[in-house]
């Protein structure tokens, strides 16, 4: 599991003592005041979620996630709230959303070494038609086939859905569209 500096000084005390567990070899050094207490073999972006805890796995990064693409982008693309500090990694696309609409959809999920914060289905098809002009149009016809195919399987939950979108701005228009291209 990843831990803090902080976590780890309750634990061994001092810095004297993280440095003794990281010569002896029971802790690794994951990032900057990051560590693992198990074999470091976590992913980039578990060790990404784990510096980054309020940041939200979205966008192409979420579609793969989910399983709705086959294209694994390069760089994972996250989103913070406004007040959030720069996310300084080569490997991460941030953008920045108001704190009441970041919030809207977040899952959690559990891995071996952490959290990884990604939106739901239900919020990420939101986002795809509220960013549908930021989508190459073979990648968004794609994702609107896996929804089909969730929505015949009765994995979308429509009504989780419909109290996602009075939250944003045309989300009356986003719901009509989604009803008219995915039932």
């Amino acid at each position: 599991m990843i831990r803090t500096t902080a976590e780890l000084l309750c634990t061994y005390g001092s810095h004297y003592g993280i440095s003794k567990a990281l010569a002896s070899g029971k802790l690794s050094k994951v990032g900057h005041g990051l560590y693992c207490d198990e074999a470091p073999e976590l992913s980039e972006l578990e060790a990404i979620c784990a510096a980054y805890p309020n940041a939200v796995l979205t966008a192409e990064s979420a579609f793969a996630y989910h399983g709705l693409s086959d294209y694994v982008p390069d760089r994972y693309a996250f989103v913070t709230p406004l007040n959030a500090h720069r996310m300084r990694s080569a490997k991460v696309v941030q953008s920045f959303m108001t704190n009441d609409i970041v919030r809207i959809g977040v899952a959690e999920v559990n891995t071996e070494h952490g959290v990884i914060r990604v939106y739901d289905k239900e919020r990420m098809l939101i986002e795809l038609f509220r960013l549908k002009r930021k989508f190459p149009p073979d990648y968004f016809r794609e994702v609107v086939n896996s929804y089909r195919a969730l929505a015949k399987e009765e994995k979308i939950d429509f009504r989780t859905l419909a109290s996602y979108c009075p939250w944003f701005k045309k989300g009356s228009l986003i719901k009509a569209r989604i009803e008219e291209v995915i039932l």
